[in-house]
């Protein structure tokens, strides 16, 4: 009985050990991605101080963009500017230049735009569609989110936005 006393405070000792220890190590690494992210903002944000965006750039940009767009890439749950400049072929510098031309000027606003705008489309189209379809085919991670950033943006609520069109 002793002995499987040992063992089980030593397995239980291992699991919270081993636990703690992934808490660290994934604290740590979000840490080092998240240090990485804002050094390459500094540095893009430094890159794009001294060079706008020429107007080839500006229309490759919002070409590829549109074809994006066109193909619902700005529908994808959990989409972020690294994923859209792999998807559209820009470099990133090029995208944040572009996007500072826009009334948004950062990536999630802009996005969020593109999202409400077709979000009010499909409550115009199928106003019977619950909230929860219609965040799921907007892109937004969840029903309150979504209704959150619709009364922000639209200073309606989903229902009643729907229920105000004819």
């Amino acid at each position: 009985l002793l002995v499987y006393a040992m063992t089980l405070f030593i397995t239980i000792f291992y699991c919270v050990v081993s636990f703690y220890s992934y808490g660290v190590d994934h604290a740590r690494q979000k840490e080092l991605s998240d240090a990485e992210e804002s050094a390459e903002e500094t540095g893009l944000n430094e890159m794009s101080n001294s060079a706008n965006i020429d107007e080839d750039e500006r229309v490759h940009v919002e070409k590829a963009i549109e074809r994006w767009i066109q193909q619902g890439g700005h529908l994808k749950n959990g989409v972020n500017m690294a994923q859209v400049v792999r998807e559209i072929g820009v470099p990133r510098y090029q995208l944040t230049q572009w996007l500072r031309t826009t009334e948004w000027e950062l990536f999630n606003p802009w996005l969020a735009h593109l999202r409400m705008e077709e979000a009010k489309k499909l409550l115009e189209e199928h106003p019977d569609w619950s909230n929860d379809t219609i965040a799921e085919r907007c892109g937004f991670s969840s029903r309150s989110y979504f209704q959150t950033v619709f009364k922000k943006s639209t200073g309606l609520s989903p229902t009643e936005f729907s229920q105000r069109r004819p």
